[in-house]
């Protein structure tokens, strides 16, 4: 599950280390500082790196594409512009760490396209080389920590080929006034965590796959500096106690916790929630229903893209929706030219030009007073109030502007012109609450966008939306514009323009089957559908004579069917070569077949030639049918015919029409039947849509506990089916049980009351929070499984005599790479996390690594249970002897032979 985290530190220059020696750690390679004369080499820890390149900025030369050169210009730079002495201990650049989502979610090609995005949204327009690398700790630890990924970005520009300039102080952060002649310094920061959030679910809507990001907890926890003890008791202490409010908060009041959820978004996803049960409720069926609880209360309103939907696919709460869709009808109100409104709303691509449009549109000079600038920060105002500095404007927080405090005047006054130079940045409930006082004190207000930002898509929808609305057009606006329209939020003015330059058919994409040629690969994103349409489109092109005949490879039993020029998508990732060459969800063009050797030689779609060989390697497929994550690598001169038959995945598929030259966008008459309808429905398919463009549905599991609790269903029964009303409780011939004192009339049927929720359950010990939530649901299943770890914890406390012979003795019967095998080593792992060399303050905290469950199946899962529940009894008496574990013969060899370590004629030799 993807989790959020990104780091920021700050590296140095000293008298001997620097960057050379920092990057070549990040790279896991062997770099010569030439300052100091030294080489160095961290090759033999590249196990765990699977990518690593060099990202440059516009007009950034090639030379610094080479890591040695790149590291050197760095320390260089520092060393030049100061006084570097012996002690001398100057800053040259800053690390990022991100945490990446594991391998089963996204694919390695797409994290490194993910990081690359997150480093060119943080340098903006300054001219950097930024150096990026993956590391994949389970590539050569199975069930290891996180995957993630190291960001270095220089302290200063690169200016005519050479790394100078004054030093960059406001990329992580805005020092609104340094600390000189005795004044505080005042510096601005930034919301990384919700950056990080935000990129993530954008990018998972882009790659049409319905995952979401692990949400901030109620009560977050913190990050202990490098080295701390885990057995501190202060960090004990810390962790029990954040543990205990988070479990209350899941039990307490529903209103509140979805409130604390939100984080000023319009409406998070039931996934969202069912991500925090999984971290803090061990029991699947407490699960459950704390879930149905929470969204059975009355004061929450849930809501799906379709009316038809059997599951709801967002929740809010009655507040905010209503907050939300007041401003909305606002928002429509000031968008009707007929009616006399006070919100304007300008848009560009950068904030320069949005600020040179504000300035050609609005008037500052007709207003009696100065203009009032509000934004998340001040250094969010500063660039505009700098730019309107003649009409003396007043400068201050949205936060500010909308507190009601006592013996203070109001800012927001009747007829002050109210300017939110940052609209893109700002919350869906702060952005509501901030239009609907201007209206109410009849306050003009004009929202400054910038489409540059791209936030409209998972959060701040309610600021593109205005735009969308209110925004006057560009007339030079061309078909290159629709992307970024995308991507930004603005829906309906690039569906517009979209309809104008590229085809869009309301038919279903079999139309075109009779008409192969028409296009070179067909998108289509249901996975029910892909395989019979991937083999109907080959078949097809088999007999028409655009593809050769085929040739039968591979294994008897599992036969591939390939032909000269075709194409194939890879589905696996090929890690005979770290970083691998042969990447997942990567095309290529067979180019040879060798039916004799079984081996195909294909030219890569990211450039040279591969031989494969079948015996070694054959996780392919045909590419005539693709998914819309794979077809994102396809070159943007071939044909697409992009069928849209999910109302999910609509947005990813206009953003994918949008990209590709010549491609028709085949629009599923039961997703929408005209332009109007499908600028709904690719509003609807949002992350981030607001509540007024979906639809009312609540989750009938919940529906019915409260009907069986005895609240009755808020309003009309939300599902599309007809079901009975339960009986009136206050009729004569029914009754509910409820209190002793309150006994029911004479004559009538005694019904029990349903169960109110039990309290939350003691927690003897804290969870084992790096374990997936599959493994800690059989920890907690039932009364001996929790006998068993309860007896596990206290065999390997520390204190114990015995902690080591104890360990020694359970790995001797389960397994070193069991899941059992896996807590014992967690149990036993040294709670001193001191770095074992000078570089681990800078990787990934300890605290939020997970392991990995992907390698544990069904049966090791089911194996767990048992030994779990093994673990109750007391065998020593028994006298049994653990023997030395080592894994069955059939799958080393197996492994081996993945690995390309051992021919298959060997295994057959050693196994007769």
């Amino acid at each position: 599950m993807a989790i959020i985290y990104l780091g920021v530190s700050f590296t140095h220059v000293e008298r001997d280390a620097g960057a050379p020696g920092f990057l070549g750690y990040l790279g896991r390679s062997r770099v010569l500082d030439t300052r100091l004369a030294r080489h160095f080499d961290f090759s033999n820890l590249d196990g765990d790196l699977v990518h690593s390149e060099i990202i440059r900025t516009d007009e950034v030369s090639e030379r610094f594409c080479e890591i040695e050169h790149f590291a050197n210009c760095v320390d260089e730079a520092e060393v030049y512009w100061g006084n570097f002495g012996a002690d001398s201990r100057r800053q040259n650049g800053v690390a990022v760490v991100v945490a990446l989502p594991p391998d089963s979610e996204i694919t390695l090609a797409e994290c490194a396209e993910f990081i690359k995005r997150i480093a060119l949204l943080i340098a903006g327009k300054r001219r950097l080389a930024i150096h990026a690398a993956i590391h994949d700790p389970a590539r050569m630890r199975p069930r290891d920590r996180n995957r993630h990924g190291h960001v270095f970005f220089p302290r200063r520009e690169i200016h005519l080929d050479e790394i100078s300039g004054p030093a960059i102080r406001d990329m992580f952060a805005h020092p609104l006034q340094l600390k000189t002649g005795g004044k505080t310094a005042t510096i601005e920061g930034n919301r990384w965590p919700e950056f990080h959030q935000r990129q993530l679910l954008g990018y998972f809507a882009e790659l049409g796959i319905d995952l979401v990001v692990d949400p901030i907890a109620p009560f977050p926890g913190r990050h202990w500096p490098v080295g701390t003890k885990f057995d501190d008791p202060r960090v004990q202490h810390t962790r029990a106690r954040t543990t205990r409010l988070n479990i209350e908060a899941i039990h307490g009041d529903a209103v509140r916790l979805i409130d604390k959820l939100l984080r000023g978004r319009s409406a998070i996803r039931v996934a969202e929630l069912q991500r925090l049960m999984d971290r803090f409720v061990d029991n699947e069926n407490e699960r459950s229903l704390h879930l149905e609880t929470i969204l059975s209360h009355c004061d929450l309103e849930s809501f799906a893209v379709l009316p038809t939907a059997t599951y709801p696919r967002v929740v809010t709460t009655a507040p905010v929706r209503s907050t939300i869709e007041q401003a909305c009808r606002l928002v429509d109100r000031a968008a009707d030219k007929s009616q006399i409104s006070t919100i304007r709303a300008v848009t560009a691509q950068s904030h320069e030009a949005a600020i040179d449009c504000f300035k050609s549109i609005v008037d500052t000079a007709e207003h009696d007073n100065p203009p009032l600038v509000l934004g998340n920060n001040h250094s969010d105002c500063r660039q505009l109030a700098q730019a309107i500095k003649a009409a003396k404007p007043q400068v201050g927080t949205i936060k500010a502007a909308l507190a009601e405090l006592p013996n203070t005047q109001s800012l927001i006054v009747k007829n002050r012109l109210v300017i939110v130079p940052r609209a893109e940045s700002i919350h869906d409930q702060t952005l509501a609450r901030l239009i609907a006082t201007a209206d109410a004190r009849s306050a003009p207000l004009v929202l400054v966008h910038d489409q540059s930002k791209q936030t409209g898509i998972a959060s701040h929808r309610l600021a593109a939306y205005a735009v969308d609305r209110l925004a006057a057009l560009n007339p030079a606006q061309s078909e290159d514009d629709v992307e970024r329209y995308l991507r930004c939020g603005l829906i309906a003015r690039s569906i517009e323009l979209m309809a104008q330059h590229r085809k869009i058919e309301f038919d279903p994409a079999e139309r075109f089957f009779d008409k192969s040629t028409s296009f070179d690969f067909l998108v289509c994103n249901d996975p029910r559908l892909l395989e019979g349409l991937n083999d109907q489109i080959r078949t097809l092109r088999i007999r028409s004579g655009e593809l050769g005949t085929s040739i039968q490879l591979g294994h008897p039993l599992k036969p591939i069917q390939l032909s000269h020029d075709e194409w194939i998508v890879f589905t696996r990732d090929d890690y005979s070569s770290c970083p691998p060459v042969i990447r997942r969800g990567e095309l290529a063009q067979v180019l040879n077949i060798d039916s004799q050797k079984n081996q195909i030689t294909v030219s890569l779609f990211s450039g040279g030639n591969a031989t494969i060989d079948l015996k070694l390697f054959a996780h392919f497929r045909p590419a005539h049918a693709l998914f819309i994550r794979e077809a994102r690598n396809v070159d943007r001169r071939h044909r697409l015919l992009i069928d849209i038959n999910d109302v999910h995945h609509v947005w990813a598929a206009t953003l994918l029409a949008a990209q590709a030259q010549g491609s028709v966008l085949a629009v599923n008459p039961q997703v929408a039947t005209n332009i109007s309808s499908l600028i709904l429905a690719t509003a609807a398919s949002l992350p981030g849509a607001l509540p007024h463009q979906l639809t009312l549905r609540r989750d009938p599991n919940a529906e019915l506990a409260g009907i069986l609790r005895g609240e009755g269903p808020v309003g009309p029964l939300s599902s599309s089916q007809v079901i009975e009303p339960m009986p009136d409780p206050q009729a004569p011939e029914i009754g509910f049980v409820r209190k002793a004192e309150s006994p029911a009339p004479a004559g009538t049927v005694e019904i029990e009351a349903f169960p109110e929720p039990k309290p939350p359950r003691e927690i003897g010990h804290l969870p084992i929070a790096t374990l997936h939530e599959s493994v800690r649901a059989i920890v907690d299943s039932n009364v001996h499984t929790r006998r068993g770890m309860d007896r596990l914890r206290r065999r390997l406390r520390r204190g114990e005599p015995e902690r080591d012979v104890n360990a020694r003795h359970i790995l001797g019967l389960c397994g070193d790479d069991s899941p059992l095998g896996a807590i014992v080593n967690m149990l036993m792992k040294s709670q001193t996390p001191a770095p074992a060399d000078e570089m681990a303050e800078l990787d990934l905290p300890t605290e939020i690594e997970q392991l990995s469950p992907q390698a544990w199946n069904e049966w090791d899962l089911y194996r767990l249970k048992i030994e779990f529940a093994t673990l109750q009894w007391n065998f020593t008496s028994w006298e049994m002897t653990p023997v030395e574990f080592k894994p069955p013969v059939r799958d080393s060899w197996r492994r081996l032979f993945k690995n390309g370590e051992m021919s298959q004629d060997e295994i057959r030799t050693l196994s007769m």
